[in-house]
């Protein structure tokens, strides 16, 4: 199993039992979602390089944005579904 399905999974449960937590992540509209974390490349969006370009694959913030999505279908009487293809 991948860190990013646990992660997922995570995520997953807390912002689906979580209301607050929920409405705080819908309530973002369509923003970017970027995990500012300097010192994680994977997870946040990196260290910035001389230019203050930031190179990092931010994992988290994607997670949140798709997650984010799912929750609209969901509310719209759709299914809300993962899955584990993260590799």
């Amino acid at each position: 199993m991948s860190f990013k399905f646990l992660m997922r999974t995570a995520l997953h449960a807390k912002f689906t039992q979580i209301e607050s937590y929920r409405l705080a992540l819908l309530a973002t509209g369509d923003a970017s979602i970027i995990e500012d974390n300097d010192s994680d490349a994977f997870w946040g969006w990196g260290r910035a390089d001389q230019q203050g370009n930031h190179h990092g694959q931010n994992h988290l913030g994607q997670m949140l944005m798709e997650l984010r999505y799912e929750l609209r279908l969901r509310s719209d009487g759709l299914p809300l579904r993962f899955k584990q293809n993260d590799g």
